[in-house]
């Protein structure tokens, strides 16, 4: 279980800041790609890890963040879901997120910053999320 917040913490950044980037219409069009990319990536990496405990460990919440990663991996591949379903998605995603994050014991939550603006690079090694990439509330 050990992964699980780790996972849940990065899925989350990453609905946040593609949320964020489906509104942003002034970022440079190269920067989105590069940023979608790199967050496709790790959403792979995220679906592996997740895949993995969920066949040892089967459970809601990692069935869930499979089918958050599915999602949110076709939503950076393809165009074929509407601008409007996308935010939607993703707003009813950041909800979930926030209730299943508070539903973990405290000790999962150990080593994570105070505040999303913190960085965790200095307390988890093996982690570079540094939070959500836009300021929160803008």
């Amino acid at each position: 279980m050990t992964d699980l917040p780790d996972i849940l913490h990065n899925i989350a950044d990453h609905t946040q800041t593609l949320f964020r980037l489906l509104a942003e219409e002034s970022t440079a069009p190269e920067v989105v790609e590069r940023l979608k990319q790199h967050m496709l990536l790790e959403e792979q990496e995220n679906t592996a890890r997740l895949q993995q405990l969920h066949s040892t460990q089967p459970q809601p919440l990692t069935q869930k963040l499979l089918d958050h990663s599915f999602f949110i991996q076709k939503m950076m591949k393809e165009e074929a879901m509407s601008l409007e379903l996308k935010r939607e998605l993703l707003d009813h995603f950041m909800e979930e997120h926030v209730e299943w994050a508070a539903e973990l014991p405290p000790a999962a939550h150990q080593g994570y910053p105070s505040s999303q603006k913190e960085s965790t690079i200095e307390s988890k090694s093996s982690q570079w999320t540094v939070g959500p990439l836009w300021p929160q509330g803008g």
